[in-house]
């Protein structure tokens, strides 16, 4: 039995070594971020402290941050101007303290035994991340989803954690196919601090960033385990990425191709990773398309199309159909790639645009 100042070491020790740091990045959040500090609240595991990050917003989100900063001693308010995504997150993983991440994003929410359930799961496996399902919340509507096929406990490790690694750059490799999103993501996971030690999200990147980070961190971790339960909502509104248009997402897309390539390399996975990466590429070619000059109301059908046919004889990610990878794709990218292997490109971009009015219905 502990006494006085040695019971008192031990109990601030154990706090230190379960303290759970949450990372909150807010950019014009003024509607969704009361209530997902609120989730975190609520938690039926209080050891954490929760970083709030506001990347210069330039709605009401600072009145509302700084309301919500006098609620609880636990929270952390941190200031930057306008810098993106990666930039607050990293800003957030250099003021934390916990042994334990955890990255929520600021119009979402999680579940109030979230941290409960993930951290008991983390010490019963071991596991240096864990991953758990998550909720697809658009309008009114809730729709479970996964992020992997799993329907028990998972545990990842040594050369399983390479389909990890493949459902983190493209689901359709290895994990759930009916999600909107993959495993990539940085929200619903607890990472443990010394897997992230030394890894940072790429600034330079708005485009499958989070991958980058997870795939990263993947390798190093000698235990992944994955719970097939929803703790996370995430939720799709008019503002998500999803919507948005990229004045410049071509270079993003060179970039991540870079990146992609560089991870392959150092860790000797050219042959493992090969295929994934090549439709990947595919998916950067395609993403370019429907996000940077499809949804550019300045450009008209021809100068369209010269992007088309420059882009498709520029690079490495042409788009163009490969059949051994004929699997991965879905009707209307096999479609595409096929129209883009016979140099078909206004074919290819009535196609687009059909399918583009077909989805606005």
């Amino acid at each position: 039995m502990l006494y006085g100042a040695q019971k008192g070491i031990f109990e601030m020790e154990k706090k230190e070594k379960d303290l759970i740091s949450i990372i909150v990045p807010v950019y014009n959040a003024e509607k969704y971020i009361t209530r997902c500090v609120q989730s975190i609240l609520e938690q039926e595991y209080s050891n954490f402290e929760l970083i709030l990050i506001d990347d210069g917003s330039t709605d009401k989100s600072p009145k509302i941050l700084s309301q919500l900063d006098k609620l609880d001693d636990r929270i952390m308010l941190l200031n930057q101007k306008n810098s993106g995504v990666s930039q607050a997150r990293n800003n957030g993983l250099r003021h934390s303290s916990g042994s334990w991440i955890m990255f929520v994003d600021a119009d979402d929410y999680i579940a109030p035994s979230a941290l409960a359930k993930m951290f008991s799961i983390a010490t019963k496996t071991s596991a240096v991340i864990v991953a758990c399902e998550y909720y697809t919340c658009k309008n009114a509507d809730r729709v479970a989803s996964k992020f992997l096929n799993d329907r028990d406990v998972k545990i990842y490790s040594g050369d399983e954690r390479i389909n990890v690694i493949r459902s983190c750059i493209e689901s359709r490799a290895y994990g759930n196919t009916q999600g909107p999103t993959n495993i990539g993501v940085p929200w619903a996971k607890l990472y443990r601090r010394e897997v992230v030690s030394g890894e940072w999200f790429d600034i330079k990147l708005t485009h499958m960033e989070d991958t980058i980070f997870n795939i990263n961190l993947m390798m190093k971790a000698k235990r992944i385990t994955y719970v097939p339960e929803a703790l996370y909502f995430y939720v799709i509104h008019a503002e998500s990425t999803v919507h948005r248009h990229y004045e410049n997402f071509e270079p993003v897309a060179q970039r991540v191709t870079e990146r992609l390539h560089e991870f392959s390399e150092k860790f000797h996975l050219e042959k493992e990773l090969r295929l994934v990466i090549e439709y990947k590429l595919f998916c950067l070619y395609y993403s370019c398309v429907k996000k940077q000059y499809f949804k550019d109301g300045n450009l008209n059908a021809v100068k369209t199309i010269k992007h088309l046919r420059r882009i498709s004889g520029t690079y490495e990610w042409n788009g163009k159909y490969q059949n051994e990878i004929r699997h991965m794709y879905t009707k209307a990218q096999l479609l595409y790639g096929i129209l883009a292997k016979f140099n078909l490109f206004g074919l290819l971009y009535l196609s687009l645009k059909l399918a583009e009015k077909l989805k606005e219905r």
